[in-house]
């Protein structure tokens, strides 16, 4: 995975405006967290079927790609489940069009039921849900906020 910045810090900005200070800054990829004001995926101009395709071309000919896909997925608790599952769906959609590495949710306390096997506990993601299955068939890889930051640490760094 390539170092990216999440425009969470900067969602008020215009695409261009965020690949400019990525390659500013020489870093190679973006966590997308909201453009232009927008931080619903499925309202992002830039990512709707008429734009996506020249949104990939801008990001590649500027030397970049999409690393993770931000969203406001919550499968805290049965009500935020049952809530957020199908819009999970969408998201992954938008990810797998638009090339993304990853898509990022919130896993803490997921319920209990028999839609998986195994949890992978605070925050977590059950490996057989529903989403993660849809996700691995369409490439791409879900995790959680604790891996991507184990994935960003230098080789050299020991964990205890």
């Amino acid at each position: 995975m390539k170092l990216s910045f999440s425009t969470l810090g900067c969602y008020n900005f215009k695409l261009e405006d965020m690949i400019k200070l990525a390659n500013k800054y020489h870093i190679d990829a973006l966590e997308v967290r909201g453009i232009n004001d927008e931080l619903d995926n499925e309202k992002i101009l830039e990512f709707d079927n008429l734009n996506y395709q020249n949104t990939i071309s801008l990001i590649k000919n500027n030397g970049l790609e999409f690393n993770v896909l931000g969203t406001s997925c919550k499968f805290h608790d049965e009500i935020t489940y049952h809530k957020y599952l199908p819009k999970a769906f969408k998201e992954i959609d938008i990810a797998s069009k638009l090339g993304f590495k990853a898509i990022r949710i919130f896993g803490n306390n997921i319920i209990n039921n028999d839609s998986y096997d195994y949890l992978i506990k605070n925050p977590g993601v059950p490996i057989h849900h529903k989403y993660v299955e849809k996700a691995e068939k369409l490439g791409v890889e879900v995790i959680n906020e604790v891996e991507m930051a184990y994935r960003l640490l230098p080789d050299d760094v020991t964990l205890v």
